[in-house]
């Protein structure tokens, strides 16, 4: 194809992505709140942050917001974000063939996972951006260094925004490790390096959290330890809840035990009437209960796990405990009200049509994450069998480990985190699927196509 022609084919992928930008910004505007994002933006507004959500996404919405002026400036931005993964992802995909076609119209229905301003959406789409980079970085000879620094930077931005997601980011940190000049080592020297580039980031996040943000501690895996607490001491007869939970005045394990679900404590932590069982935690009281939790597993790790692995189940949805229109799986047009600002979602009837549309599939098995963890498993498991047989092709490495991060983030919810209601959780490996998306059209594309898969590993000729 001329360079004429291969020039306007580009000018026109840009047209419809800027179309799609333009239209779904003015259809989700000004963007979805939840209670969590309130809660950020009030740290937003107060310059005074706390360890709850981190502070990646805080940071950023600040700056935004003093850059702007507007609530609205995190939600624009992740839109931005997002059309420009689908673009930079479908870039060398021929407008002319089904399978581009096929993903806009996947990214227009999954549009509810920008406009959603939260560290979950800017975390997803900073990973796929960087995922993007090492696609690009394998095919690079020239540029692979420089996109695979680029590519780490937004994974390590990543991981600031959700912490919580260090044990996903290890496959993604081995591609970085082997571009920058460690696929000259040994493995058990490319496995060190990749485990202790990990630590070196975490601690990274910690100390942009705790000594340049002088973030407030609010203890967040309390309420974890909590859980696993309730869940031993129901199982093994043995109450291991430390003095300073036991003489809060609104403990009773009665009620405790009654209402106790490993899928989720968050009903029992925040109760709609307001009548705590758990007093919120100081830096004794955590004290106090790190050190009943720690001897509750040591002496009963059989029943800690069941626990964990029962509310595992709940979380996949392999087990459900709720209607299907209890979960909050799509947040669209949803604004909680008596927020710090006085914005409210005003209906349209496309906007109730859309909302309706998100409503027909939530009985089906799409916002189940076992269904998700299912597609991460057979790319992960198509791509490492191409990477065997065709190991000179870099690609093929970067998508299985793509793929494998999927696999990672949600089986590290078994220890990380039990809630079974927010699909949220999944955003990673719905966008881990996106991505496989153009690598397993490339598998297909005739030899006569070109060359060499560039980009996303397809096809180069437009």
């Amino acid at each position: 194809m001329s360079n004429n022609a291969n020039a306007n084919t580009q000018y026109a992928r840009l047209i419809i992505s800027g179309i799609l930008f333009i239209w779904t910004l003015s259809i989700f505007l000004p963007g979805a709140y939840s209670i969590d994002s309130w809660n950020q933006f009030n740290e937003v507004t107060g310059g005074r942050y706390d360890d709850w959500y981190g502070t990646g996404m805080v940071i950023t919405w600040r700056r935004l917001w003093l850059l702007t002026g507007s609530f609205m400036s995190l939600f624009v931005a992740q839109m931005v974000l997002y059309w420009t993964f689908f673009t930079a992802l479908l870039w060398t995909v021929r407008l002319k063939n089904p399978i581009y076609w096929l993903t806009m119209g996947l990214a227009l229905f999954f549009c509810f996972i920008p406009q959603y301003v939260m560290r979950d959406s800017l975390m997803v789409l900073a990973w796929g951006l960087a995922a993007l980079f090492l696609l690009y970085a394998a095919n690079s000879e020239t540029r692979r260094r420089t996109l695979t620094i680029l590519g780490l930077l937004f994974f390590a931005y990543g991981l600031w925004v959700r912490i919580n997601t260090l044990i996903a980011i290890l496959p993604l940190a081995y591609v970085c490790v082997l571009f920058l000049g460690g696929s000259r080592l040994a493995i058990w020297k490319q496995a060190l390096i990749t485990l202790g580039g990990c630590i070196v980031l975490f601690l990274g996040s910690q100390f942009m959290t705790y000594r340049v943000q002088k973030a407030a501690h609010t203890y967040p895996e309390y309420k974890l330890k909590l859980l696993d607490l309730t869940g031993i001491s129901k199982m093994s007869g043995e109450n291991y809840f430390p003095e300073a939970i036991r003489n809060f005045p609104g403990f009773n394990l009665d009620t405790l035990y009654r209402r106790y679900t490993p899928a989720d404590l968050d009903e029992i932590y925040w109760p709609e009437d307001g009548k705590r069982i758990f007093p919120y935690p100081t830096d004794s009281i955590n004290s106090s209960v790190t050190r009943s939790w720690l001897s509750a597993i040591r002496h009963h790790p059989w029943d800690y796990f069941q626990n964990r692995f029962t509310g595992f189940i709940y979380y996949l949805h392999l087990r459900k405990r709720l209607g299907p229109m209890e979960y909050w799986n799509v947040s669209a047009f949803w604004i909680q009200p008596n927020g710090p600002l006085p914005v409210k979602m005003e209906p349209t009837k496309l906007k109730e049509r859309i909302s309706n549309m998100y409503l027909w599939f939530y009985p089906t098995i799409l916002f189940d994450p076992w269904l998700w963890l299912l597609f991460n498993l057979a790319g992960f498991a198509f791509f490492f069998y191409k990477c065997r047989k065709e190991p000179g092709d870099k690609a093929w490495l970067v998508h299985a480990c793509v793929q494998l991060s999927g696999v990672f983030f949600i089986l590290s919810q078994l220890l990380i985190y039990q809630h079974d209601r927010d699909f949220r959780y999944s955003y990673w490996s719905v966008f881990v699927v996106f991505l496989a998306i153009p690598g397993i059209f490339g598998v297909r594309s005739p030899k006569k196509a070109g060359a060499k898969r560039q980009g996303a590993g397809v096809s180069p000729t437009p």
